[in-house]
């Protein structure tokens, strides 16, 4: 097993009785040297239990014992199973340091990309991606669906996968670039699944493949192209068919974003503008989608399914005016929505030797143009021995 976070299950008794789960480190057929070794005696009711067994790469030995009413005791048969062993949960390799816990969260667990593993609010690996095919692949974006299954892309071959708790295969995007125009659909940083059972993933659409923008170094009129990528938004049912998509090149030729930069502009449309959409949040009640632009500082806002801006939190670019930055947040990541109205996002500072990854509190009503929203609050997650890609992880 490539996990130490354990579900049991067993028949049930007739008779209601009380169930005693019994867990031996070793390898046991024989009564005596089962329970000389014997770890793990968890009491309670049912016929499944969630354990964790204390270590990766070893063998353990269980069974269940049944306890009536009358204290009646009747042992079930030794059963065997072991777990994996890999490098990338090696401690000796990287290390999650926990330096101030969320007791609230303490049940929580928290996924690693770096290392494709997750971990509890101990800072121990209790899962991690078994197998040779994703060994020596980037993943980015692990995370769990509302249907118990993980899902995360390969940022490297711009793929993207759902898997089991075992790691076998039960989806991948048909990446056909359908909603892009090119070969592929460019998947990038954000891959999801909706409670619908739908998938939804951040793609890219080429401006150069697909004539846009009017550079301000040509001579020809009727010459057009750009050098950057524009964000895309692309909805998957579960035959992998495009049932929804969103590509932000209407919206962003005609937005401010024309006064961005204005040295490299023509007086009608942008050249050579990134602004690297690195994540995306679906309020599937609310029906809208939060965008983040990390290069331009910008989170978007979207009406589902129409695809039109409702607003937009950042700074408004004015012609001729130099960029003020907006003083609230800057190459944020990571955006995410609360039940109770908030936005929650990373804020990556400017320096370029390190980022301090400090997500902000947003209240809505107040994220207006003009930068007017106060930051609420301001957390200082923990470090690590070596920088994964992070996931936000507060509430």
């Amino acid at each position: 097993m490539n996990y130490r976070l354990i579900g049991f299950s067993f028949p049930p008794e007739k008779k209601e009785s009380i169930c005693c789960l019994e867990i031996a480190k070793g390898n046991f057929y024989t009564e005596d040297s089962f329970k000389k070794n014997i770890i793990k005696n968890l009491r309670f009711k049912g016929n499944k239990i969630i354990a964790e067994v204390p270590w990766f790469g070893s063998e353990y030995t269980w069974r269940v014992v049944y306890v009536d009413n009358e204290q009646k005791i009747k042992e079930n048969v030794l059963h065997h199973f072991s777990t994996l062993f890999s490098p990338e949960i090696d401690t000796s390799n990287l290390c999650l340091r926990i330096t101030q816990a969320a007791k609230k969260y303490k049940d929580a667990y928290v996924f690693l990309d770096d290392n494709k593993a997750l971990y509890d609010m101990n800072g121990h690996a209790v899962w991690f991606l078994p197998g040779e095919t994703f060994a020596q692949e980037n993943v980015r974006d692990l995370k769990e669906t509302p249907f118990g299954t993980i899902t995360f892309m390969l940022k490297d071959k711009e793929q993207i996968f759902e898997i089991n708790y075992e790691g076998d295969i039960l989806w991948q995007g048909p990446n056909t670039g359908i909603v892009s125009g090119n070969t592929t659909e460019h998947y990038h940083h954000e891959f999801t699944r909706l409670t619908n059972g739908h998938y939804m993933v951040l793609g890219n659409e080429m401006p150069w493949e697909k004539p846009m923008f009017k550079s301000n170094t040509d001579t020809d009129t009727n010459v057009y192209h750009t050098s950057e990528p524009l964000p895309t938004i692309i909805e998957y049912d579960s035959n992998g068919k495009v049932v929804w998509s969103w590509r932000s090149s209407g919206y962003f030729r005609t937005s401010d974003l024309i006064n961005f930069n204005t040295k490299y502009f023509t007086q009608k449309v942008p050249v050579d503008v990134d602004v690297h959409a690195n994540s995306f949040y679906f309020d599937e009640k609310a029906r809208t989608i939060y965008i983040s632009c990390k290069d331009i500082s910008r989170i978007i806002k979207l009406k589902y399914p129409e695809g039109t801006v409702l607003n937009m939190y950042g700074e408004l670019f004015k012609r001729g005016v130099p960029e003020q930055f907006n003083g609230l947040f800057c190459n944020q990541h990571s955006v995410k929505h609360s039940k109770n109205g908030y936005i929650y996002l990373l804020q990556n500072t400017l320096l370029s030797f390190i980022r301090f990854l400090v997500p902000y509190q947003l209240f809505e009503r107040f994220l207006v143009f003009n930068n007017t929203c106060p930051v609420l609050r301001r957390y200082f997650p923990f470090f690590f021995t070596r920088h994964p890609f992070f996931r936000n992880s507060t509430p």
